[in-house]
């Protein structure tokens, strides 16, 4: 899921033309998993847009484009709300298990 966290990250910050890491430090657990994996508040950027929340969730969502590991992304109330998608979160699950499995019996 971090990978997932960081293509999400590199996807806003090129959007926004911001730091990786500011946007990823950013970025929460939704509090609802109905809510979605990751969510981007973006009430800060409403003084340096000069535009509310919620428009500019949606605007961020407009030019974001497909992003890896991501199934669907929402805007609610001034968030992006992002669903990982459930084929890649098994897939990285199964190849870190099998890689940290061998590094066991070795």
């Amino acid at each position: 899921m971090d990978s997932i966290k960081l293509n999400i990250a590199e996807a806003i910050a090129k959007v926004l033309e911001k730091d990786t890491e500011e946007i990823l430090a950013a970025i929460e657990t939704p509090k609802d998993s109905k809510m979605g994996d990751f969510a981007y508040p973006c009430f800060k950027l409403a003084s340096v847009f000069k535009k509310a929340p919620v428009m500019i969730a949606t605007d961020i969502k407009d030019k974001l484009g497909d992003v890896e590991g991501v199934s669907k992304v929402e805007v609610v109330a001034g968030y992006l709300n992002f669903f990982a998608d459930n084929s890649t979160v098994v897939e990285t699950t199964v190849k870190n298990i099998l890689t940290k499995g061998d590094a066991c019996y070795n």
